[in-house]
């Protein structure tokens, strides 16, 4: 398949899904694509951060506000491949000298195709698009798709529980032996709360990839000093503050694979806010997740829209290693090959109920 042959991008436009019995509602935009918003629907809490108008997700200062990333979530140092093809690749930099979630113009900034389509009994919206050869840099025509589901589980008590579920899927159509992927969502999440202060967190690890003073990873894989454990160092919950900062790739048991999606799926993080009563857990088959939380974030209003103040939201951003693509024990992970599929899986489960 080349560009060609992909249908004409649409305009702008806005998508809601609703899931099977009421319980959440999700907003989308064909640009990023991107989650607007996220309603649990018992409280009518918005859970995540979003524009009220398009156009301001196309703002150069957008801090990726519920998009998905590509074609490399996170940093990648010095913003060049150093080895892809049998030769380097500069990328488009927007970090200082990094490469930061696919450059400035990455998928955060495009008009995806979409439709509704029927999968698994549910409805689904699945976006597409053709990303071109050198594309902020990275080599190959690349096809990308991505799918944002809602449905609802059974707890223990046969309560039911929302779940929004975003699957990823992409493969080489040109003649370009490799590339580089490591797709992810940016979404910031709050669960009903003014700043994220006084919500909980319990992370499915403490262990981290060590980074340096440019936020890249050292190569060393440590023990966070900040994520406290229980007496078999189990993760215990962190009750998060002004003072709790986390920017950090954390490692999960998966094993190494372009596509994830044969994995199971292992919960990473569980949020509570005791204000609102509201629970997010967040499971993926990725083997990595950034914990970010949001102390950067300084969007002032603009033409009547939100503005968004320092730790308004927090995110969970799964993927592959920080950096991956140019460490020679980390780079399987991150390198598609033009006969493979790279693919991964992440659901985000959320209910309103006491602690």
């Amino acid at each position: 398949m080349s560009p060609a042959t992909i249908p004409p991008l649409k305009e702008t436009e806005l998508t809601t899904l609703i899931s099977p019995s009421g319980l959440l509602t999700c907003t989308l935009l064909n640009q990023g694509p991107s989650i607007v918003s996220l309603t649990e629907i018992s409280t009518q809490r918005n859970l995540v951060l979003g524009y009220s108008t398009a156009d301001r997700y196309s703002d150069p200062d957008n801090p990726f506000l519920g998009a998905t990333i590509g074609r490399v979530a996170n940093r990648i140092a010095n913003a060049q491949i150093n080895d892809l093809n049998g030769q380097s690749y500069p990328l488009a930099a927007n970090d200082a000298n990094n490469c930061l979630h696919g450059g400035p113009n990455g998928f955060h900034m495009k008009l995806w195709n979409s439709h509704v389509t029927i999968k698994n009994g549910k409805q689904v919206v699945l976006y597409h698009r053709i990303s071109p050869h050198l594309e902020e840099g990275f080599p190959g025509d690349l096809s990308v798709k991505v799918s944002f589901g809602l449905d609802e589980i059974e707890d223990i008590d046969g309560n039911k529980r929302g779940l929004l579920d975003i699957e990823y899927e992409a493969q080489l159509v040109g003649d370009v032996e490799e590339t580089a992927v490591n797709l992810t969502n940016h979404t910031y999440f709050n669960l009903g709360q003014d700043l994220i202060d006084g919500m909980e967190i319990t992370l499915g690890s403490n262990q981290y990839l060590e980074i340096d003073s440019s936020k890249l990873p050292t190569g060393r894989i440590l023990a966070h000093p900040d994520v406290p454990l229980d007496s078999i160092g189990t993760p215990t919950a962190i009750s998060l503050s002004s003072s709790t900062i986390f920017d950090h790739c954390f490692i999960l048991d998966s094993p190494f694979s372009i596509d994830t999606r044969l994995n199971p799926l292992q919960t990473f993080a569980s949020v509570y806010s005791p204000a609102t009563n509201l629970h997010l857990e967040a499971q993926t088959t990725e083997p990595s997740f950034q914990f970010y939380t949001g102390h950067g974030l300084n969007i002032p209003a603009k033409n009547g829209d939100v503005a968004f103040k320092p730790r308004a939201g927090l995110c969970l951003e799964t993927g592959r290693y920080l950096n991956a693509v140019n460490f020679v024990q980390w780079k399987a992970m991150s390198v598609l090959k033009r006969s493979a599929i790279y693919g991964s899986r992440t659901k985000y489960i959320i209910w309103a109920g006491s602690k």
